[in-house]
């Protein structure tokens, strides 16, 4: 099963860089880079460790390589995400948390237009994420580690607008990830997903088991992320543009039934764009 999850990822990657390929022979493509930093806030909370809530401040930072042509946009990019969370009712309870994302997507654009959208992209994306969660309190195991991989389907809208009275655009993306291969760590104790622990296929004295072992093809109803982005592109001067966006973040995994972990974010950011200079 997870040799075929992994020729899953490769076979689709694979068919993506086909695809834009293709693309690439019919259209006209401009490369471009994008950064993006902002604040941000964040709320944890983890029944299988503590009932508190805990939020704090975020810093999210991401990295983008891309194309765009007259009908696809195509990027792939890393994003770290690191925050300081803790309780409200009990100062000295204080998690260090920390997030590392490769991702690649593909958008087609759609012959679609409405008058609340002139353009529309569908399309997918594959993320790899690694989050660690380091709590100094519980001493061995402080440090508690998440890594996923999910599969999602991408739509994305877009319409003209005027600010200030230049033309800009606004856009709205909504990303949902119906599968994902999710792999729970701690740094000192066994974790492993409830139906390993049912089924009892694995072995309780042997703790050196490797980075997939122990880890579940999941959908919806256990690991749920949802990606949610509302962006305005301003115009360009001479070639480089600015996009300031409000991006709403939600992670659930529920490894045991009724002792899930939940995090949410909030994020306002400020992206550079830049295209590349045509030959």
């Amino acid at each position: 099963m997870k040799r075929s999850i992994l020729l899953l990822w490769v076979a689709l990657l694979f068919s993506q860089g086909l695809m834009a390929q293709e693309n690439e022979r019919q259209n006209l493509k401009t490369g471009f880079w994008k950064f993006k930093l902002g604040p941000g806030i964040e709320r944890l909370q983890d029944l299988k460790s503590s009932p508190l809530k805990l939020s704090g401040t975020a810093v999210p930072f991401g990295i983008y390589r891309g194309r765009v042509s007259d009908n696809s946009i195509s990027s792939g990019g890393i994003e770290i995400h690191s925050s300081k969370l803790q309780s409200s009712n009990d100062q000295v309870i204080q998690l260090s948390s920390s997030v590392i994302n490769l991702h690649f997507d593909y958008m087609k654009k759609l012959p679609a237009a409405t008058e609340l959208f002139d353009t529309w992209y569908l399309g997918g994306r594959v993320d790899l994420r690694r989050q660690n969660l380091e709590n100094e309190l519980l001493g061995n195991n402080m440090v508690k580690s998440l890594l996923s991989s999910s599969l999602s389907i991408i739509s994305r809208v877009e319409r003209s607008v005027q600010i200030l009275g230049k033309s800009s655009r606004l856009s709205y993306t909504l990303s949902v990830a119906p599968l994902s291969f999710v792999k729970e760590d701690n740094s000192f104790a066994f974790s492993a997903p409830q139906g390993a622990l049912e089924e009892g296929d694995y072995n309780t004295q042997d703790f050196e088991h490797g980075l997939f072992e122990y880890g579940e093809l999941t959908s919806l109803n256990k690991f749920t992320r949802i990606r949610s982005r509302l962006a305005i592109h301003f115009p360009a001067k001479r070639r480089s543009s600015w996009i300031l966006a409000y991006e709403w973040k939600l992670q659930k995994y529920t490894p045991i039934e009724g002792f899930g972990q939940a995090m949410a974010s909030h994020d306002l950011s400020m992206s550079f764009y830049l295209p590349k200079k045509k030959k």
